[in-house]
Parts: structure tokens; sequence; C-alpha cells
């Protein structure tokens, strides 16, 4: 009945609908109320700091339990976070990350939050409303090299979307999105926001992109840590990765430390002592 109502939900005309009528909110809180595990939220423990998150099935909860897999990458950002700082979270999905990270750099401190997939940049906001989280801003777009507008594969859990070419997909039918495509750099200027301490990355292949339109931000010396997921899979055919490896390096990050996880790679990078800007 989830997977059908899920489904349902997505269809253009009905997420049309929804935003004219201001409803999706409500169906989705009565769904979770009515039917998901817990009345619908969940808590979990990282670091000794607690947040809830909405969820709408088991499977929901063990994901939130396990992390996704992604306890190593949150408690290194959280270690490497104070309170005060300004922090980035490109790819945020449902808001793991930046719910976390939120509490570290506090109310004096600010989080910038950017996802593109509809569905889950809904969910964001309401796990930010739930830990009332007032100082994090989340951006529905998704950042890249060049403005344009592009095509976004979803996928079956949150955060797995993945921006793809016409030709991709062996001719399989895809659900997509059209999302809203800004180069980072320019987007950051024109909205006048801070500096980020540090920045996680998870893009789904198009990590080189982000990282080259905001080259600028990220070279600056206040910019000290880069947490990246890097998918080879869905590279751009004229990249690998030590190309984007070679391009933190290029910025100040002479510190990379890389780990595997299940084919993917998990690149802590920050600028050597001596290049720190201390607060």
């Amino acid at each position: 009945m989830l997977n059908a109502l899920k489904k349902i939900s997505r269809r253009p005309f009905v997420v049309k609908a929804g935003d004219r009528l201001k409803i999706r909110g409500l169906l989705r809180s009565t769904y979770r109320f009515c039917f998901a595990p817990q009345r619908g939220r969940h808590t979990i423990s990282v670091c000794g700091r607690q947040a809830r998150f909405h969820v709408y099935s088991n499977r929901g909860v063990e994901v939130l339990n396990s992390l996704g897999g992604e306890r190593e990458m949150i408690e290194y950002l959280m270690g490497k976070l104070n309170p005060g700082d300004c922090f980035y979270d490109i790819g945020a999905a449902t808001g793991l990350y930046t719910v976390f990270l939120a509490q570290v750099v506090g109310e004096k401190g600010m989080g910038v939050a950017f996802e593109p997939e509809l569905d889950p940049y809904e969910r964001l906001r309401e796990n930010l409303k739930l830990n009332h989280l007032c100082n994090v801003q989340p951006f529905p777009v998704a950042l890249g090299e060049r403005e344009e507008t592009a095509t976004l594969m979803v996928g079956d859990v949150a955060g797995a979307a993945r921006i793809v070419n016409a030709g991709d997909g062996n001719g399989a039918p895809l659900r997509v999105e059209s999302v809203k495509v800004v180069q980072g750099d320019r987007f950051i200027e024109s909205r006048s926001l801070p500096l980020p301490r540090a920045v996680k990355i998870d893009v789904e292949g198009q990590e080189y992109s982000v990282l080259r339109g905001l080259k600028h931000t990220l070279t600056q010396p206040y910019c000290q840590v880069v947490g990246c997921e890097i998918r080879p899979q869905f590279l751009p055919k004229s990249v690998v990765p030590e190309d984007v490896l070679a391009l933190l390096r290029s910025m100040g990050f002479s510190e990379i430390r890389v780990h595997s996880r299940a084919g993917d790679l998990h690149a802590c990078a920050e600028k050597s002592p001596g290049r720190f800007f201390e607060t």
C-alpha cells in the first residue's frame, strides 16, 4: 500500500495539484500518524547528540539506525565544526547530515542545504521543523559548473536520485524530474551566503562539476574541510576518481584520506594546519 501511495504522490499532476492546494504535507503527516511505526517519528543518536526524523516504514527505521552507512563521515564532519561555524550540505536528501551538523554549529552558526529532488526537499524541511532548527537555509536546486535545467532520475530511496543525460537508462522507462542547476560560486554571491568552514558533497556522480562550480568558495582560507562521496560508476566518461581528488588538491586540500564503501569512495579532505583560518 505504501509503495502504491508513493508512486501516486510522485505523479506530476498529483504533485502540482497538491502544491496548489497545500495538502501534500497534510497527507504525509496523516499517513505517518495512522500507518507508520512509532507514529512516524524515530530518534537516533550520533556523538552524544539526538535527532528525530519522520519515518514511513520499518525499513526507514532500519536505515536510520544504520545511518545508511554514513556514520564515519557524519562523525568526521561533526568533529570538524564548532559553534558559530557555517556548513554546506550539498545533496542533503532528507537531512540526515544537516540536522546533526546544525546542532553542532548552534544558533549562532548556519547551515545551507541543497536538495533538488522535490520529495526529499519537502521531507528535509519537515525534519528541520521537527528538530526545531531555525539555523538552516534550504534551497531546492542542484549545484554545478553552469546554470541550466537538467533531468533528475528519481531513485527508489531518498538520496539516490541523479542527473542523467537523454541516453541514460538503456531504453528503460525512467521516473524523472526537471531540476534547476546553479553555478555554485555565483549562487552563493547572489544570495550573500556566508562562507562554509566545512562542506559535505553527495551528488551521485556530479562531484567534479560541483567542485568546479565552487572553486572560488573552496579556495578561501576559511573553508577548511570537504567530505565528498565519489561514485565512480556515475562519473562522466571523461572523469575518474583521481580527477576529483586532484581538483581538491588544487584548491589547497593537501591532506586527503580516502576509504572505500561498497564500491564508492569517501574522501575526507582538509587543508594543512598552516592554512587553517582560526576564528
